[in-house]
C-alpha cells in the first residue's frame, strides 16, 4: 500500500500545479480582454466559462426522492416485453455501476472454516502366517506383507511326498487274506468256516473256530481231516485289487469252495495283529499270559513292539505290547524283583504309552519310576517332556530343573528346559539356556531356533548356515533355515529348504512341519495347486501320528493354510469356515484367532473382530501386531455407539481403549525399529477420530503424533506425516497455523511424484485436494445482503409493471399485488437486479430463501412464473450467458443461456428435458435455493434446493461458457411474469453471496 504521507504530498503538488495553471490562464484571458471589457468583466467571463465547461464534462444525475427506478416499462424494447423473448437478451439491465459492495469491510467477512476431508487410513499390511518354528508373537512384524491373488489350476506342484514317508502302513494281501501254495505260486483265499469229521461247521468268530484255525496252520494232529470252507480270491495281482474293506466283504462271499485240508500241503493264516500276537505267545511258550513269567512276557512284548512300529492296524501292536509289559510288571512286584529290574520294565512301558499317546499312563508310570529310582535324573527329564506334550510348560520347567539338580550336564534336560521357556514365551531365557549347553549339534540347532523366534533373522540364518556346512541334510536345521529365509522374504530359498525336509528320512513331525511350511511358502509365491497339495500332505502326516508341534502358538494347522488359500482366491465364506476348523485344530494358536479377527473386521462385524483379537491377545500378550488392529476395532465400536445413540460412557471407554492400543502399538514398533512409522501414524489418525476428546485436543494430539514421525531424521520427508500435520494445523486455526498447513500440504505435493505406481500417490492426491480447498477458502469472502426500512439500496434496480410492485417489508424483498390484464403488456415482467455484488470471475455462490404463491384452492397452480437468474455479462447478439431456476405454475423449471445441454440452448423456461424429470415445487413454505460455481475452468454451475425436508438436493448442473474464468460484469436477476391477472405474492430473504477476492 502507498504510505499516507506520500499520498498527501502528491495531492498537494497536484493541487498547486492545477491552481497555478488556472491562475496562469486567468492572466492570459485578462490580458487579452482587458482593453475591450476591463479586468473585472474579463475575470467574470472567465469564471462563467469554467463553470459551463465543468457542467458539460461532469453532468450530475438529477436528485430523486424515493427508490431508484429503471426506465419505464413502456420505454423498454419490445423484445423485453415479449414472453417468448429471451430474458438473457436484456442489455439495458447491465448498468455501469462501479461500486463493489465487498469493498466495505463492515459488510463482508471471511467464510466460516470449511471442514477438510479426514486423512486416509494408514493401512496395515496383511499379517502373514508364521512358519513352524518361526518368529514369536512379539517379533512377527517381520511377517507383514500382501496376500497374493491365486487362481485355481495354475499347474504348480511340489516334490513327491509319498505316503510311506509319514510311516503309514500300506496293507498287502497277506494282511487281509489267507493263502495256499500251488506250484510255488501264492493263491489267496479267505477261510470262512472249519469242521471236524462228523461235526458241524464252525464259522469265523464263533467259539471253537480259533483252535481249529491254529491246528490247520501248525499242521497239528488231525489237521488233514479238517474240512475247510473258503472263498478263492486269486493270485497276487488279483488280490492286490481287493484290499479295500468293501472289496474284502465281496471277496468273502464269492467263489466259495469246500475241501479236505490235506488236499493242500500247507495253509497260511493272514498276518493280522491278533495272529501275530498268538504266534508271539506260542513262540515264547506262553499258553496263558496271566500266568506267564516276566522274561517270556517281555520277549513277547518286544515282538509286538516290532509289529507296532509298522503302523499296522493303527499301531495296535503297541497296545498288545503294553498289555504284556503290565503283566510282566505285576509278576516282578509279586515275586519281589529288584528295583532296577522293575525300573527296566517301567522304561519299556513308557515307550509303549508314548507310542499310543496315553498321557495319563505316561505320568503314572513316570511317577512310579521316580519312586523306584529316586536318584536317577532320567524320569524327571521325561516328566518334563510329558508336561510339554500336554501343555503345562511351567510344570515341565520344574521337572527339568529336578533332572538338572541330579545331573547338571544332561543335554536332554537342558534342551528341554529351553523348550519349556520358549513354550512359556520367555524366548530370551530360552536362548540363554541353549547357549549355556554344550556345543552339541542339537544345542547349536536350538540356538539358531532361538534367534529365529526373537526375530534376529540374520543371526538365525548365519548360525544355521554355519551348522549345515558341517552337517548337511540335518532335518531340523534345514527346517529352521527355510523358516529364516521365509521370514526374510527369500521365498524361493525357503521353498527349496522345506521341500528337502519333506522328502527326507526324518522324524514324521519334522516332515509334517516342512509340508505345512511349504504350503505357506507356495501360497506367498502365488502357487495355488502346490500350496493345496502341501497342506494335504501335512494333514496326512497328522492323521498318521505326527505331532502338531511342541509349542501351541506354533501349531501345524492345515485348515489355517487352506483358509489363507481360500481368502487369496476371493472365497471369503470358505475362508471363514476353514478358520473355524483351524480353531479346533489349534485352539491355543494366537495367529488363528488373529486371522479370525481380521476376517470379521473386514466383514464389518466389529464386535466379533474385537472378541477374536482379544482372545489372540490373551493367548499371546506380546503379539505386537494385535495392538494396531485392536485400536481400529475399538475406534469403530465407539463410532457405532455414538451413531446409534447408545450410552456415551461406553463410547468413551471404547475410544480410550482405541487410543491406548494405538499408543502401545507405536511404542512397541519404535522400540523394535527406530525408523518405523506406520503405527505412529495410525496413532495420530486414531487420536483425530477419538470423539470423546474436544476437537481442539484431537488436533493437538494428532499433530504431536505426526510430528514424531517427521522429526525423525529417517522419516523427515514421510508424506503421510506431513499430510496429517497439514490437516491438524488447519483445524487448529489462526493465520500462522493456516499458513503452516499450506506448507505441509505443499511439501507432500513437492516430494511425491504424480505417477500411479507411487505407493503414496493417494496421499499426494489428498494433499492436493486439501491444499486447493484451503487456498480457495482463504480467498473467499461472503456477504449477507440485508434490507432495512422501506427504501431500496441504491445498488439495486427494480422494474415494475401492470400494478405489480417490488418493495421491502421486514427486511424481505416482496413482489406482490395482482397483475392487471389491461395495458400495453399481456405478460408484464417485474424485476429486481444488482450488478454490483460480484463480477463473472469472482462469483462462487449465491443462495437465498424464496416463498412462491400457493396453489389456488380447488383449481390449478397459480399461473405465475418467477425465479432467479445469474447472468454472466453480455454475449453475442446482445444475449447474456447464464443460468436460471424458476417457479413455473407450481413446477420447478430451468433456463440456460450459453450452456451445453441442448434442451436449454434457446434459453426457454423448461420444466423437463433429456435428463430432467418434471417435478412439483417443493413446498408452499420457504425454499432455499443455492447456485454454486463448481468448476471455474470449465464454467460448471449447479443448482441446489432445500425444501421442508431440510435436505439439500442437487437439481441441475450445466457448463455455461460465460462462467469460465474470465473478467467482466455479472448480474443477479430476480423476476417473473404472468399472462393472467394473478397475485404474485413472492417473498425473498437472506440473500448470501460468496465471492473470490483473489
Amino acid at each position: 500500500m502507498i504510505p499516507l504521507a506520500v499520498t498527501l504530498l502528491a495531492g498537494a503538488i497536484g493541487s498547486f500545479f492545477l491552481f497555478a495553471l488556472l491562475g496562469f490562464g486567468a492572466l492570459i484571458v485578462t490580458a487579452m480582454l482587458d482593453p475591450k471589457m476591463g479586468k473585472e468583466r474579463a475575470l467574470f467571463a472567465y469564471s462563467i466559462a469554467l463553470l459551463a465547461l465543468t457542467f458539460f464534462l461532469l453532468k450530475p444525475a438529477p436528485p430523486e426522492s424515493g427508490k431508484v427506478r429503471l426506465k419505464k416499462v413502456a420505454d423498454l424494447p419490445n423484445a423485453a416485453a415479449d414472453v417468448k423473448a429471451d430474458p438473457f437478451g436484456h442489455p439495458d439491465y447491465l448498468l455501469d455501476l462501479d461500486r463493489n459492495a465487498f469493498q466495505k469491510f463492515s459488510d463482508t467477512r471471511k467464510l466460516p472454516p470449511i471442514q477438510l476431508e479426514s486423512p486416509p487410513w494408514i493401512s496395515l499390511s496383511f499379517p502373514l502366517a508364521p512358519t513352524v518354528p518361526g518368529p514369536a508373537p512379539g517379533h512377527r512384524r517381520a511377517l507383514r506383507g500382501e496376500l497374493p491373488t491365486l487362481s485355481t489350476g495354475d499347474g504348480s506342484n511340489i516334490a513327491d511326498v509319498v505316503a510311506a514317508t509319514f510311516s503309514e502302513y500300506v496293507p498287502v494281501p497277506e494282511d487281509v487274506y489267507d493263502w495256499i501254495l500251488q506250484g510255488n505260486q501264492k493263491w489267496f483265499v479267505y477261510i470262512r468256516a472249519l469242521k471236524e469229521p462228523g461235526g458241524s461247521w464252525i464259522r469265523e468268530g464263533a467259539l471253537g473256530f480259533d483252535p481249529l484255525k491254529w491246528r490247520l496252520a501248525r499242521q497239528a494232529e488231525g489237521w488233514g481231516d479238517l474240512m475247510v470252507q473258503f472263498a478263492t480270491v486269486g493270485p497276487v495281482k488279483q488280490a492286490e485289487k481287493k484290499l479295500a474293506r468293501e472289496e474284502v466283504l465281496k471277496a468273502k462271499q464269492q467263489n466259495v469252495t469246500e475241501l479236505r485240508a490235506e488236499e493242500n500241503e500247507q495253509w497260511y493264516l493272514r498276518r493280522t495283529v491278533d495272529n501275530h500276537y498268538r504266534e508271539a505267545l506260542s513262540l515264547y511258550g506262553i499258553g496263558d499270559a496271566n500266568k506267564a513269567g516276566e522274561n517270556a512276557l517281555r520277549q513277547a512284548a518286544r515282538k509286538m513292539k516290532e509289529i507296532g512300529e509298522t503302523g499296522k492296524e493303527n499301531r495296535e501292536g503297541w497296545r498288545r505290547a503294553s498289555n504284556l509289559l503290565e503283566l510282566a510288571l505285576d509278576w516282578a512286584k509279586a515275586n519281589g524283583a529288584a528295583a532296577t529290574q522293575r525300573a527296566e520294565i517301567l522304561l519299556e512301558l513308557l515307550e509303549t504309552y508314548r507310542a499310543v499317546r496315553d498321557d495319563k499312563m505316561i505320568l503314572t508310570t513316570l511317577a512310579e519310576y521316580a519312586r523306584t529310582a529316586p536318584a536317577n535324573y532320567r524320569p524327571w527329564s521325561w516328566l518334563g517332556d510329558s508336561m510339554i506334550e500336554i501343555g503345562i510348560p511351567e510344570l515341565g520347567l520344574r521337572y527339568y530343573e529336578e533332572a538338572l539338580d541330579r545331573n547338571r550336564s544332561d543335554a536332554t534336560s537342558i534342551l528341554g528346559k529351553g523348550i519349556a521357556q520358549a513354550w512359556a514365551g520367555d524366548h530370551d531365557e530360552a536362548l540363554r539356556t541353549w547357549r549355556g549347553a554344550q556345543a552339541t549339534p542339537s544345542a547349536r540347532v536350538r540356538i539358531a531356533e532361538g534367534y529365529l523366534r526373537l526375530g534376529r533373522l540374520d543371526q538365525a540364518k548365519t548360525e544355521v548356515e554355519r551348522f549345515l556346512a558341517g552337517e548337511p541334510g540335518h532335518p531340523l536345521a534345514t527346517l529352521i533355515r527355510g523358516s529364516a529365509y521365509y521370514a526374510l522374504g527369500d521365498l524361493e530359498t525357503a521353498r527349496g529348504a522345506f521341500e528337502a525336509v519333506a522328502t527326507m528320512e526324518a522324524a514324521s513331525t519334522e516332515r509334517a512341519m516342512a509340508c505345512y511350511n511349504l504350503g505357506l511358502t507356495c501360497l506367498r509365491l502365488g502357487q495355488h495347486d502346490a500350496a493345496v497339495a502341501a497342506f494335504a500332505s501335512a494333514q496326512k502326516a497328522l492323521e498318521l501320528g505326527a505331532s502338531t508341534g511342541p509349542i501351541p502358538d506354533e501349531t501345524i494347522a492345515p485348515s489355517l493354510g487352506l483358509a489363507l488359500v481360500a481368502l487369496a482366491t476371493g472365497d471369503v465364506d470358505t475362508a471363514r469356515e476353514r478358520v473355524e476348523a483351524a480353531r479346533r485344530e489349534a485352539p491355543r494358536n494366537a495367529y488363528v484367532e488373529f486371522l479370525a479377527g481380521v476376517l470379521a473386521e473386514r466383514g464389518g462385524n466389529t464386535a466379533s473382530a474385537v472378541r477374536a483379537l482379544e482372545e489372540s491377545k490373551r493367548l499371546a500378550p506380546e503379539y505386537a501386531e494385535l495392538d494396531g488392529w485392536l485400536a481400529v476395532t475399538y475406534l469403530r465400536l465407539g463410532e457405532q455407539q455414538l451413531a446409534t445413540g447408545a450410552d456415551p460412557e461406553t463410547a468413551t471407554e471404547y475410544f480410550e481403549r482405541a487410543e491406548a492400543f494405538a499408543l502401545r502399538a507405536a511404542r512397541r514398533e519404535s522400540s523394535a525399529d527406530k525408523s518405523a512409522y506406520r503405527m505412529q501414524l495410525r496413532l495420530a489418525l486414531v487420536q483425530l477420530r477419538a470423539q470423546h476428546l474436544p476437537r481442539k485436543k484431537r488436533y493437538e494430539l494428532g499433530l504431536a503424533s505426526a510430528k514424531k514421525v517427521s522429526d525423525n531424521p529417517d522419516n523427515r520427508d514421510q508424506p503421510a506425516a506431513h499430510a496429517i500435520k497439514g490437516f491438524c494445523n488447519y483445524g487448529l486455526g489462526g493465520t500462522e497455523n493456516v499458513k503452516q498447513s499450506l506448507r505441509d500440504f505443499g511439501k507432500v505435493i513437492e516430494d511425491v511424484p504424480d505417477v500411479e505406481d507411487n505407493p503414496w500417490k493417494g496421499w499426494r492426491d489428498y494433499a492436493q485436494t486439501s491444499l486447493d480447498a484451503v487456498k480457495r477458502w482463504n480467498s473467499l469472502e461472503e456477504k449477507t445482503v440485508t434490507f432495512e426500512g422501506t427504501e431500496m439500496p441504491k445498488d439495486w434496480k427494480s422494474d415494475e409493471s401492470n400494478g405489480v410492485r417490488v418493495r421491502l417489508v421486514d427486511g424481505m424483498i416482496v413482489f406482490d399485488k395482482e397483475a392487471k390484464k389491461d395495458g400495453s403488456f399481456r405478460e408484464p415482467i417485474v424485476t429486481m437486479t444488482n450488478q454490483g455484488l460480484f463480477n463473472r470471475d469472482s462469483i462462487e455462490e449465491v443462495s437465498f430463501d424464496i416463498r412462491c404463491p400457493p396453489k389456488r384452492a380447488g383449481t390449478t397452480a397459480n399461473n405465475v412464473v418467477f425465479g432467479v437468474q445469474l447472468l454472466a455479462g453480455r454475449g453475442r447478439g446482445g444475449k447474456m450467458p447464464g443460468i436460471g431456476f424458476f417457479y413455473d405454475k407450481g413446477k420447478m423449471a430451468f433456463r440456460v443461456g450459453g450452456g451445453q445441454k441442448k434442451a436449454f440452448q434457446e434459453g426457454n423456461v423448461l420444466r423437463q428435458g433429456d435428463d430432467i424429470e418434471e417435478r412439483e415445487w417443493p413446498t408452499d413454505e420457504w425454499v432455499t435455493v443455492r447456485i454454486a460455481r463448481e468448476n471455474r475452468d470449465k464454467g460448471e454451475v449447479a443448482i441446489y434446493v432445500t425444501g421442508d425436508t431440510g435436505i439439500e438436493e442437487e437439481l441441475f448442473r450445466d457448463t455455461v461458457s460465460g462462467f469460465r474464468s474470465s473478467s467482466g460484469k455479472a448480474l443477479l436477476w430476480f423476476g417473473g411474469w404472468s399472462n393472467e391477472a394473478e397475485n404474485f405474492d413472492v417473498k425473498i430473504r437472506d440473500i448470501r453471496v460468496v465471492r473470490r477476492t483473489r
